[in-house]
This record gives C-alpha cells, sequence and structure tokens, in this order.
C-alpha cells in the first residue's frame, strides 16, 4: 500500500505525513513535470532522469519547488527514493526532516547527518 502524492499544496502533505493510504501512481517526468529552476546550471533537456536519480532527487528538494517535489515523488516512487536519498551527501536540515518523517527513515541513516572525522593535525615538536 503506498501514497498517492499530489501537488495540492501543504494540506495534502500533512495528510501524507499522517500516513492516509493510496494507491501509489508513478508519472512519467517530462520537462513539464519539473521547472528548470533548481537546474540553472545544466541544460535541463540532457539530463538522463534514471542514470542521474540522485542529483535529480538531490536538486528537487534543495533548490525546486513544492511541485518540482511532488514531481519527482510521483516518477521516482518512495522505494526508490528511500535508497537514494541516504546516499545524499548533502541535504538541507528541513529537507531531512521532511524526508525522513515521509519514508520512515532515522536521522542517523543519512549520509549527510553522519559525523564526519576531523582531520589529523600534526604535532609540532
Amino acid at each position: 500500500m503506498g501514497l498517492k502524492i499530489r501537488a495540492w499544496g501543504v494540506c495534502n502533505g500533512l495528510a501524507l505525513l499522517v500516513g492516509v493510504p493510496r494507491k501509489t501512481y508513478l508519472y512519467a517526468m517530462t520537462v513539464w513535470g519539473l521547472s528548470n529552476r533548481a537546474f540553472w546550471d545544466v541544460d535541463f533537456n540532457q539530463i538522463d532522469f534514471e542514470k542521474h536519480g540522485r542529483f535529480v532527487i538531490e536538486r528537487a528538494f534543495n533548490q525546486g519547488t513544492w511541485k518540482d517535489q511532488v514531481a519527482v515523488m510521483n516518477y521516482y516512487g518512495l522505494e526508490r527514493l528511500r535508497t537514494e536519498v541516504v546516499k545524499i551527501p548533502c541535504l538541507r536540515p528541513t529537507v531531512v526532516s521532511f524526508l525522513g518523517a515521509l519514508l520512515g527513515i532515522p536521522k542517523n541513516d543519512f549520509l549527510c547527518c553522519k559525523p564526519k572525522p576531523l582531520p589529523q593535525l600534526h604535532w609540532d615538536y
């Protein structure tokens, strides 16, 4: 049982967090499904959405609009999102909180939230 995600605004987003069961629908991603706002530095028409899925997910959630995020969730589905978002090295804290609540992933499982080792300092003799 999945969740049906639509770009109707925050009210539907809150219903998703509560876990209202719905059927999962996957829509074909087209140039019109995503705005080029988050992809300002690349040629949007040359992006391979299957091959560069992690890049598209990161850009849509970090820099895109709500409609971009909904389009990405509908295209990739919740299972692929669950496997890809934990491997993204840089996500905003609000995005981590939203995706963690939506997908049921603990914050510590995100790569961007794991502690990074400090560089070894040289001893002065």
